[in-house]
């Protein structure tokens, strides 16, 4: 029996609150080193390996990302195996050990593969979410949704204004061994706070759901069972009929079995749709949709903002940096307005109005652009944080890190395109373009989610009247 099922109650509480503020410290350092040098990547390195233009970034963030898609859903299914927060550790570990290795880089080709390699490790890093969420209360998921999206933006906040002084040092490669000696205290850090909290905390925590997500999951599992039995009976009465066709003769029998299998395959096939994968795969096409809309504006801002309005580039900066800091200050709003009976309106809403901000955003007008850049900031916070909210409560048992892995590929594919769309963009249309593409994508989204709203209603009615036969 692990030491926490001999904790009392308050004792547990504790411990689930302190492994909650360790795990939030890690999401700020880890996001805070990775984005330390984002917006100056072309400079770093120009300044440290002596390459010139934006070519070589483009193709070290492709790779980057590409690596990001592939190894983090591995991360989520190896929790099938192994407990997350022992996973968490190796990847801890192995993130030390790269970052360290980034520092004694001596040519741009083994800074991006020590890169890889770190990223590997590093995308153990998405086990941290679903932990905070499976360590808070169902009533208390909108709060842990907001704390999250706050520590995270203001990490992008804080290694942006870093990230700048960083490049005025002469070696700016020996950063990465203060970085890898705070990974290092990290996991020990890590190793204390989670020690005494094994998988039964996780169960209690999955046990404490209501089942709510997109409106009614409970009616929602059911008919997902019921599907599932009904499929089954469907598959077994088809093997029987089709051992009994093959001792008939003729083109009946053969009629009947071909009818009998497209039956079985579309039965499998509704099922399928209606299961965890379907639903998680829905998700993720808004997350794909949402990300494009979100980080397509991102790359060419501050030469719209030299361009269009004669601003310098600390002004640009601290313009580019209004939805990070909107995302901060929403935090009260949505642990008032995330929660279970709200998450449609909120999501619909918030993603309607984005739209609208990504489109002043565009118009001739600098108070405009500033309202539309704050609009849009406190409404991706509060769409992102309802979409989360919805997965985690659509996710059951061990199956969260597992779906939030795939989530997190789905995000990194959005950001993998989103920069290529734009630079499209703005070739054809100039530096406004990409906020005008933005909030198409982004009313996409809209209808892609009412769409799925439907299909949902419809699986519910379908499964109801199942169960009633």
């Amino acid at each position: 029996m692990s030491a926490a099922a001999n904790l009392s109650v308050p004792g547990a509480v504790r411990l689930a609150a302190r492994a909650r503020f360790v795990l939030l410290g890690c999401v700020f350092l880890g996001l805070f080193s990775e984005v330390l040098l984002s917006p100056y990547y072309p400079q770093f390195f120009a300044k440290v390996f002596g390459v010139e233009g934006i070519a070589f970034t483009g193709i070290y963030l492709f790779i980057c990302r590409l690596t990001a898609v592939i190894c983090s859903p591995l991360w989520g299914m190896l929790t099938k195996r192994f407990e997350a927060k022992r996973l968490l550790f190796v990847g801890q570990l192995g993130t030390a050990a790269c970052t360290a290795l980034m520092a004694a880089a001596e040519t741009a080709g083994q800074f991006i593969a020590v890169t890889v390699i770190l990223i590997l490790f590093k995308s153990s890093y998405i086990l941290i979410y679903p932990m905070i969420i499976e360590l808070t209360g169902q009533d208390k998921r909108a709060g842990a949704a907001g704390i999250f999206h706050a520590v995270y933006h203001a990490a992008v906040i804080l290694s942006t204004l870093a990230g700048a002084h960083m490049l005025k040092m002469d070696n700016p490669l020996t950063l990465f061994y203060y970085a890898a000696a705070l990974d290092t205290i990290q996991l020990g850090v890590c190793v204390w706070a989670l020690k005494h909290l094994g998988r039964s905390n996780s169960s209690k925590a999955q046990n404490q759901r209501d089942g709510s997500g997109l409106g009614q999951d409970q009616e929602r599992d059911q008919g997902q069972d019921s599907g599932q039995g009904q499929a089954q009976a469907e598959a077994a009465a088809g093997v029987q009929v089709g051992g009994a066709e093959l001792a008939g003769t003729g083109k009946q029998a053969a009629a009947s079995a071909s009818s009998r299998t497209g039956s079985r395959l579309a039965a499998v096939l509704k099922n399928s749709m209606e299961s965890w994968n379907g639903t998680v795969l829905l998700i993720g096409a808004l997350f794909f949709t949402m990300m494009i809309a979100c980080n397509m504006i991102r790359p060419y801002f501050t030469p719209y903002m030299e361009g269009e309005y004669g601003l310098d580039t600390v002004r640009g900066g601290w313009l580019f940096l209004v939805p990070n800091a909107m995302a901060v200050l929403a935090l009260p709003l949505i642990r008032r307005w995330c929660v279970a009976e709200h998450l449609t309106k909120v999501y619909g809403l918030g993603m309607a109005l984005m739209a609208v901000g990504l489109l002043l955003q565009a118009a001739d007008s600098l108070p405009l652009l500033i309202a539309g850049r704050a609009a849009f900031g406190l409404c991706m916070a509060l769409t992102m944080a309802a979409l989360d909210i919805m997965l985690f409560n659509q996710s059951e048992g061990g199956q969260m890190h597992a779906h939030f892995g795939i989530i997190v590929a789905f995000q990194n594919l959005g950001e993998l395109a989103s920069p290529l769309m734009a630079t499209s963009l703005v070739q054809q249309g100039g530096l406004a373009a990409p906020f005008i593409g933005a909030a198409i994508i982004s009313a996409v989204n809209l209808v892609l989610f009412a769409g799925f709203m439907r299909m949902r209603k419809h699986w519910r009615t379908s499964a109801a009247a199942e169960a009633s036969l």
